[in-house]
């Protein structure tokens, strides 16, 4: 049997990362990421740009009823 660790444990206590989506006609666009707490620089990180059709299905595909986010969003 396969060990699992708790996510908790793997992660620890991790701080937010926040960034900037912007959407457009036919793309989906991260970046400007951000620390919450501290001024790190991330602008090494991204930017990730993802097919807006493809990425509106993979977020319709997702079962959100065990993250405590309400139908809809918030």
């Amino acid at each position: 049997m396969a060990h699992t660790t708790p996510l908790d444990e793997v992660v620890g206590h991790c701080w937010p990362l926040a960034a900037r989506v912007e959407v457009r006609d036919d793309v989906v666009e991260w970046h400007g990421f951000r620390h919450g707490f501290r001024e790190w620089d991330y602008e090494a990180l991204g930017p990730f740009v993802f097919d807006r059709e493809a990425y509106h299905e993979q977020f319709a595909a997702i079962d959100w009823s065990d993250t405590g986010i309400p139908p809809g969003g918030w």
